[in-house]
């Protein structure tokens, strides 16, 4: 029988998905209304970025059911989907690859209007290496996870990247826009910590031993306070 922190930490971790599900719909939608073609191409990446976040955070949920409150911890429920050793893993890293290259789109294209896109190569590239899990023979998996590993390195800088960039334009912004820039960043450090932090942090056994499940408690409820933020960021009125 799971304990009570174990069935709130799952019961948190599900409000993820469903919050940036409704991000999502909405911002489609907004897309959708639009009549300006640069301002329906910002709000349908900045969907994409909202709904490849909620697929994370499905998936999420649903291991965090199968492998902690059901007790098959250890047991991958999809073993044939990718390289052997660590499905999970590859899933996730896929979807947030997947999320950010979006996001680091629309930043550069819509809101910087760069004519050169380095950032979102950057974020492509790291997207298509973590899609090797798939089409790679199961005895590679010792080589392969490395490699998507290392991918992890300059996602991480491109995210920290977007962090200061937007903190150094609510610096230098008033108003509305001082507003907005200061919402995405501190809604992208919480987005991204939260998520990153609580992934790690289950698996330190020792920790949940003594202390159970109030690191990853706050982790999630730390991923779930990025969500509003992002919405009333990127929203336009």
């Amino acid at each position: 029988m799971p304990g009570i922190d174990l069935f709130l930490w799952w019961v948190l971790l599900a409000v993820l998905p469903f919050g940036t599900l409704f991000n999502s719909i909405h911002f489609f939608r907004l897309a959708k209304k639009s009549s300006l073609t640069s301002v329906k191409k910002y709000y349908f990446w900045i969907a994409v970025f909202m709904l490849a976040i909620s697929v994370c955070g499905v998936i999420d949920v649903w291991y965090a059911w199968y492998q902690r409150i059901l007790g098959n911890r250890g047991v991958d429920p999809l073993p044939h989907l990718a390289t052997e050793g660590g499905t999970y893993f590859f899933l996730i890293t896929t979807f947030l690859m997947l999320s950010f290259f979006a996001l680091t789109r629309t930043v550069e294209k819509y809101i910087k209007q760069s004519k050169k896109i380095p950032l979102s190569y950057i974020m492509l590239c790291c997207f298509l290496i973590s899609l090797l899990a798939y089409i790679t023979p199961p005895d590679t998996t010792d080589l392969l996870a490395p490699i998507i590993y290392g991918t992890y390195f300059p996602f991480t800088l491109v995210i920290l990247y977007w962090g200061v960039y937007y903190l150094i334009l609510a610096k230098r912004s008033e108003g509305v826009l001082k507003k907005r820039a200061n919402l995405i960043a501190f809604g992208l450090g919480t987005l991204f910590l939260g998520i990153a932090g609580g992934i790690v942090l289950r698996d330190f056994d020792l920790l949940i031993e003594f202390t159970g499940y109030l690191f990853p408690i706050v982790f999630v409820i730390v991923a779930n306070i990025g969500v509003p933020l992002l919405y009333m960021g990127f929203k336009q009125d």
